[in-house]
């Protein structure tokens, strides 16, 4: 934080309209109308509005700590809110994710949660975790990290090999760090086995850690954009992908999302049909029937990595174990089958 708007906290000494300060070279003009003991957030951006409205106080008590302050005004944590004011997410996301439980915290919990979208956006700052560092207490999700998981935590440091495992420290501290689609990203994909499993494990259990309990995705346009698909990954990138944007539905697959145009297309050959909402099959019917003729067809609701697709096969004679059956293949059997996998939008 600059060092004239450290210079803010001297107002604590008295209402002065100039404050001039020779020990620390600094000469602070203040409105004679402002005399509160506030640390100056300067700006006029939305995310400097929004820290002067919900986060005013817990930045004027980071002020006055110099465990938080660093003493001269110039701490991670001050700096990188100079550049939430400035409208740098990125700078804004790396000055927070130096914030500790006891430095810091109070301010990253406030951003975090009053102000994400106006300071921090989509960047991501992966909170620098270690064993040396405590965990906890500055958000809700780092509460509940030390709490239910202090047991495998202090395993892990005491085993040679998980101390020294960056990747359970990058878990950590994306998740105690206020990033909640990274900290998704890593549990759903990270390993189960071992100590560095046990800590997953258990974070899983940190509802706090999730915000809206998705990853963050990365989007992408295809078949001349008539759909569009999304794949989970650390960081959010490439262009909205809503259901409205290729006038179709959006739905979720494990690994990622499509929205896409319904489409079924004839299987002659095999007496049946297939349907997806990709838009990549040809054909532009919504209605794939079970096929009346002895013996029927049986219709097969499967899911795959990006959503769920339908298929009617005259000679097959039921679903395999992975598949459900439905009536038909039809958009509202499908949509009444698997309710749970239709959103509004693909893209976080």
């Amino acid at each position: 934080m600059s060092k004239s708007r450290w210079c803010g906290g001297l107002l604590w000494l008295g209402a002065l309209a100039i404050v001039v300060a020779h020990a620390t070279g600094c000469i602070l003009a203040v409105p004679a109308f402002d005399h509160a003991d506030h640390c100056a957030t300067n700006g006029t951006s939305a995310c400097a509005t929004c820290l002067r409205k919900s986060c005013q106080p817990v930045i004027d008590g980071c002020c006055g700590d110099p465990k938080c302050s660093g003493g001269d005004g110039h701490s991670a944590v001050l700096d990188g809110l100079d550049s939430c004011a400035a409208g740098d997410t990125n700078g804004c996301a790396a000055g927070l994710a130096q914030a500790t439980p006891s430095a810091g915290g109070a301010v990253q919990s406030c951003v975090t949660t009053s102000c994400k979208a106006e300071c921090v956006g989509d960047a991501v700052a992966t909170a620098p975790w270690s064993c040396a560092t405590p965990v906890g207490g500055a958000t809700a999700c780092g509460s509940c990290v030390l709490e239910t998981c202090a047991a495998p935590i202090a395993e892990c440091c005491g085993d040679s090999s998980c101390k020294s495992d960056s990747e359970v420290a990058e878990d950590i501290g994306a998740c105690i760090g206020g990033d909640a689609g990274k900290c998704v990203y890593r549990l759903i994909s990270g390993t189960t086995n071992g100590i560095a499993g046990k800590i997953r494990s258990c974070m899983r259990q940190c509802r706090s850690c999730f915000g809206n309990g998705l990853p963050h995705e990365v989007c992408d346009y295809r078949s001349s954009g008539t759909s569009c698909s999304c794949h989970a990954a650390e960081k959010s990138s490439g262009p909205a992908c809503p259901g409205t944007t290729v006038a179709g539905d959006c739905v979720l697959g494990s690994k990622g999302c499509t929205c896409g145009r319904y489409a079924c297309a004839s299987t002659s050959s095999l007496g049946g049909c297939s349907c997806a909402f990709d838009g990549d099959v040809s054909g532009n019917s919504e209605e794939c029937h079970a096929a009346t003729t002895d013996p029927p067809s049986v219709c097969c609701l499967s899911f795959s990595a990006t959503g769920p697709s339908c298929a009617c096969e005259k000679y097959n004679t039921s679903c395999s174990s992975s598949e459900y059956d439905v009536p038909s293949c039809n958009l509202a059997d499908v949509k009444q089958a698997a309710k749970s996998s239709f959103v509004t939008s693909c893209s976080n």
